[in-house]
């Protein structure tokens, strides 16, 4: 473009005008430091007429700040602002070049509005600015809240510790029937204070995380220690887990997982006790493992499959012992797993609850 530019303007204005006319961008010409054409797209940037802009010197339309910088500028092209007729700053971009024009040196400028540009560098750069302070308040608000979950649950867990001594002790001496009925009943609701403070903290925690560490786990070896922990816990309310995962099922997760087998089971026990068996099996598939704890009590109804994952929501269970935030953690635990959790039907009746974790390619 501007070899062309400067074959045309090398003889005269006339000439000169058809092309500049037609490049989209300012084009000026300047011969010692005076403005000796200009064409209308450079007349419409700087909002002058054509007319006045011609004879003066290029100077006058650098805005002051910026004319020491195009004074010692030794570069073809550089960012400045200029002056409108209004007195508006306007940024551009210029492009300088040498020529010939009515067989004098000048030098040919393309001059391109950068404005728009400029707006959005500045928004971008807001925009930013912003993001960090968020991301500063959020990590502060996510520290502070850690902070205040630790004071809230080692202050709630210590006089519920307490209390909880204290009732053992006057179980351990009382007599009467009324009374230890009552002492039980307050057992029972310390018990589900700190299971709720517990989970509450867990459920917290891993709601502010986005990821988690994994290692080279075997399933298989992981929900044996599971079982075995609670198989006294079933054995109390008259059932059995049977443990049919035998062979080893390698995996790529964090040890935290099982935490969800470990509510799928308890939660068998819980809810279904009148089923007498637990049953655990795991399957894998060519892209997946899937574990699956199966009772033979009364059933996940439709209506409840899916709410029972969210937060704070239980099956309407009178006496059942839960804070309601178990499957939520474990729905949780298995997103960072990049897994999921669902609840099918057993047959012929009871629940099958299911976790499914991508398979481990060696």
């Amino acid at each position: 473009m501007n070899e062309v530019a400067q074959q045309e303007c090398s003889f005269a204005v006339p000439q000169c005008q058809i092309p500049a006319e037609k490049i989209n961008m300012g084009v000026v010409i300047i011969q010692d430091g005076v403005i000796r054409f200009a064409n209308s797209k450079f007349a419409a940037i700087t909002r002058f007429e054509k007319e006045e802009l011609i004879g003066k010197r290029f100077v006058q339309l650098i805005s002051p700040e910026w004319k020491l910088l195009f004074e010692i500028n030794e570069n073809s092209e550089y960012e400045i602002e200029i002056l409108s007729k209004d007195g508006e700053k306007i940024p551009v971009e210029v492009s300088v070049s040498l020529i010939e024009f009515n067989d004098a040196p000048a030098e040919m400028a393309i001059v391109r509005d950068i404005s728009e540009q400029r707006q959005l560098e500045e928004e971008l750069f807001r925009r930013q600015e912003e993001l960090i302070a968020m991301t500063y308040e959020l990590e502060q608000s996510n520290y502070l809240k850690d902070l205040f979950l630790d004071i809230m649950r080692h202050d709630l867990l210590n006089p519920i510790g307490v209390a909880r001594n204290f009732v053992e002790l006057l179980l351990e001496e009382e007599s009467d029937t009324e009374k230890l009925e009552l002492l039980n009943g307050i057992k029972r609701s310390l018990t589900k204070a700190v299971e709720l403070v517990e989970n509450a903290t867990k459920f917290a925690k891993l709601g502010s995380k986005k990821s988690l560490e994994l290692e080279d786990l075997d399933l298989r070896e992981l929900m044996e220690e599971v079982v075995h922990d609670l198989a006294p816990l079933a054995e109390r309310e008259g059932m059995r887990i049977e443990n049919r995962i035998t062979k080893s099922l390698p995996v790529r997760a964090n040890r935290i997982i099982a935490e969800v087998f470990a509510n799928f089971i308890s939660n068998a026990i819980k809810y279904a006790p009148e089923g007498k068996r637990i049953v655990v099996e795991a399957e894998r598939g060519e892209n997946t493992v899937r574990v699956k704890v199966a009772d033979f009590g009364s059933g996940v109804p439709d209506e409840d499959k899916e709410s029972i994952f969210n937060r704070f929501t239980r099956r309407d269970k009178k006496g059942v012992k839960g804070s309601g935030l178990g499957l939520a953690i474990a729905k949780k635990i298995m997103e960072l797993h990049c897994g999921r959790v669902w609840v099918e039907d057993n047959s012929p009746r009871g629940a099958v609850f299911v976790a499914e974790l991508p398979a481990h390619r060696a």
